[in-house]
């Protein structure tokens, strides 16, 4: 997974399930490398197998929050987000998911709360920069982009790109994910997980050939894959 060969992992995670499908942590491992190929619906399904496993688990709400925040289920991603907060509050990144899923709604007001009690300060500033973008206050969102690249475009340059992306900016995320490609980013193994990229950029067919170059399987494959399997039952 870390190096991108996704079919390996799936192909070895689903081995490892096989062999002890009680083992909730494995469930999510392999949940999480079907939605970087970009089968959330079914990520969403293993996630709930997981949870059935172990309710208490504030990540597994919290990635499970995520894949339905991606498919665009705001009411469900809501009430995931708000389990994980309520069963670990103050963990990296939950408030600021949180605040994306409120932005989208509308709740500008509980989205810039959420975000801003996030002590993750990388997944503050790229949520910030999108909720202030969508009230209408560029500068704010302006200043919290430029922070973040200052602070995160050496590491992360793929969540840049997702900031960009959101803003309608495709030149600009394209641009960040290729700087991820280069530096082996791991945020750009999550492309089909993030909120924004896949349906402000998968279109473009410079997504389909970024899609190639780190491994990944283009939309139109990932419609034939999911097509496939719903025939096979």
């Amino acid at each position: 997974w870390t190096d991108f060969h996704y079919p390996a992992a799936e192909a070895t995670l689903k081995k490892a399930v096989a062999l002890d499908p009680s083992n909730a942590e494995v469930l999510y491992q392999l949940a999480d490398v079907t939605g970087c190929l970009g089968r959330l619906d079914e990520a969403v399904t293993m996630m709930h197998k997981a949870l059935v496993l172990e309710p208490l688990n504030a990540s597994f709400h919290y990635y499970t929050g995520e894949f339905l925040l991606a498919l665009g289920r705001l009411d469900q991603a809501e009430a995931e987000l708000k389990r994980a907060i309520a069963l670990q509050p103050g963990a990296d990144a939950y408030g600021s998911t949180l605040g994306v899923v409120l932005m989208k709604r509308g709740q500008f007001d509980q989205a810039l709360a959420a975000a801003k009690a996030d002590p993750n300060g990388q997944s503050r500033r790229g949520a910030l920069s999108m909720i202030y973008f969508a009230m209408g206050d560029k500068v704010r969102a302006q200043a919290q982009l430029s922070e973040e690249i200052r602070l995160d475009g050496g590491d992360t340059p793929g969540l840049i790109a997702g900031v960009y992306a959101y803003e309608g900016n495709a030149d600009q995320a394209f641009a960040w994910l290729d700087r991820a490609l280069q530096v082996r980013d791991s945020s750009l193994t999550a492309v089909y997980e993030a909120p924004d990229i896949v349906q402000k950029l998968g279109d473009d067919p410079r997504f389909a050939a970024l899609c190639k170059k780190a491994g990944l399987p283009t939309p139109a494959e990932v419609k034939a894959q999911m097509a496939r399997d719903a025939a096979r039952g």
